[in-house]
């Protein structure tokens, strides 16, 4: 499963856990969802991104979403995402580890092993989701940092959360070039966080695969304009 390189802005409203279910494994991973609410069940899903960054986010009732062996055969295994709470409380559980999910708290999880996430009151979380390999530290690091508080781990995560929970709706009103660096500016502050809290220095990516990615986000953007030639690529 992999995801586009771009994500057009889209709003998807449901009415049924039946159709969320749908909702969600066409917008993320493919994932369990479960609910025990006894209300109509009822969700927005609100998607925008750019270049493998995607940002959506969920407002529903309480639930209980799991990333199992079973739906990670089924694909999807090469992503992180990063939580950033609005509303409500949940749990997050990987690797051994569950934090409280707080309003305004930033937390981190790897879509190649299993994590849950179960939330018991109506909630809206925004999840930013991209490759693994977009994250510029070695997968040992980065495997240090799932289901912990990011905002407990760094004073820098107190700056970058507000920045995205402000950025993320901006994205669906802006041109693609336009919101593909919007989400690069996201996804750079995010590597910066991460390299505060482990007090290291991110590698450089390769030069061949920067220019590669520059490539491939320019032929994206410009698809349908009659400027996109050999010259202007």
């Amino acid at each position: 499963m992999q995801l586009p390189l771009d994500v057009a802005p889209s709003v998807t409203h449901v009415d049924s856990l039946d159709s969320f279910r749908a909702a969600v494994n066409s917008s993320f991973v493919p994932l369990q969802v479960d609910s025990e609410d006894s209300g109509p069940f009822q969700a927005t899903l609100s998607a925008a991104g750019a270049d493998g960054i995607v940002f959506t986010e969920v407002k529903a009732r309480p639930q209980l979403v799991q990333r199992t062996p079973e739906t990670i055969e089924t694909g999807g295994s090469g992503y992180y995402k990063v939580s950033l709470l609005l509303s409500g409380t949940g749990f997050l559980t990987q690797d051994g580890r569950e934090i409280v999910m707080q309003p305004a708290d930033l937390s981190f999880y790897d879509t190649s092993r299993p994590y849950s996430l179960l939330f018991n009151e109506n909630f809206r979380n925004l999840i930013m989701m991209f490759p693994k390999d977009r994250l510029e530290f070695p997968t040992i690091l980065t495997d240090a940092l799932t289901a912990v508080s990011l905002r407990e781990q760094h004073d820098l995560a107190k700056a970058v959360a507000p920045f995205i929970a402000q950025a993320s709706p901006q994205l669906p009103q802006l041109p693609a070039i336009a919101r593909t660096k919007l989400a690069h500016t996201s996804l750079e502050l995010i590597n910066t966080m991460r390299s505060a809290i482990l007090d290291v220095e991110s590698n450089p990516r390769n030069p061949h695969e920067l220019l590669l990615q520059k490539i491939y986000a320019h032929i994206n953007t410009n698809l349908g304009s009659s400027e996109l030639t050999p010259s202007s690529i």
